[in-house]
């Protein structure tokens, strides 16, 4: 099984595809978003896979990574509206903690949204705390809040805070992981 990566022209969104070498060679790839064949195969990163992983079921690729003394995590492309991460893209916020990547749940941030004009970073949310650092990705253009009440906890956790835009928190993450957590805004 391996993992390939998408670009759909007709609603210039990516995705990504796990198949066979069976399946990789028959029929035409489809745009899960619109439906499209108008798709483009993209370079990826190629990560092989044990087969005990996919005897447990579920997504083969969700939550893997390879242990930090083996290789760092690479992030290969950012784009507004998504990241790609270890050959798979992300088209939402995206959290990074001990080399695991999960979607930033930002739903108990959101009743701030209207005092700021975009939903912020709040103490609400599960913020990856157990660090040394803590990368925040403000987004292409800056537009992710970071409240007040996130930069006292972290003074008091003792957590380095670094707020920078995302493409330069992506440059702060390929210089240095040890310790480090981060939180990258990619969305619209």
């Amino acid at each position: 099984m391996a993992q390939h990566e998408y670009f759909c022209h007709t609603c210039k969104r990516s995705f990504s595809k796990t198949l066979s070498p069976a399946e990789y060679g028959e029929g035409a790839i489809v745009c899960p978003h619109c439906g499209s064949e108008d798709v483009e195969q993209r370079a990826s990163a190629f990560y092989p896979i044990k087969r005990e992983r996919l005897r447990r079921g579920g997504n083969a690729f969700r939550g893997f990574r390879l242990p930090s003394s083996e290789c760092e995590m690479q992030t290969e492309d950012f784009a507004f509206g998504s990241i790609r991460i270890d050959g798979i893209t992300h088209e939402h916020d995206v959290v990074i903690e001990g080399g695991e990547i999960r979607k930033r749940k930002k739903r108990d941030s959101k009743k701030f949204r209207d005092d700021l004009g975009h939903t912020p970073l709040s103490v609400e949310e599960d913020i990856p705390w157990k660090c040394r650092r803590l990368v925040i990705g403000t987004g292409a253009y800056r537009k992710l809040p970071v409240m007040t009440e996130v930069k006292k906890e972290a003074e008091g956790r003792k957590v380095e805070l670094v707020i920078v835009p995302t493409p330069t928190a992506i440059e702060e993450l390929q210089r240095n992981t040890k310790g480090t957590n981060a939180i990258l805004h990619v969305t619209r």
